[in-house]
């Protein structure tokens, strides 16, 4: 997960997200796994919006974004083509 524009907003964070995804796209084309042969391909989904973020956990604490921002982007991954 890619967040821009967090904790401090930033008036081109959609662009940042989109150029970031971008050049993983074209980065991961020219990996080849080694137990196929094949390309290795990656799905990526962008959403903008509102999301609430906090620490999550005691031994080992990471920090979380939630929301339906977050959601759209996972359910857009998840749904797309390699």
């Amino acid at each position: 997960m890619v967040v821009a524009g967090a904790p401090e907003a930033t008036p081109d964070h959609s662009k940042n997200v989109c150029d970031m995804a971008i050049d993983m796209i074209k980065s991961v084309r020219d990996l080849i796994d080694p137990s196929t042969g094949r390309a290795l391909g990656i799905r990526v989904g962008v959403h903008s919006g509102t999301t609430v973020a906090g620490v999550v956990g005691l031994k080992m604490p990471r920090f979380c974004l939630f929301g339906d921002t977050v959601n759209t982007a996972s359910r857009m991954q998840s749904n797309g083509e390699v």
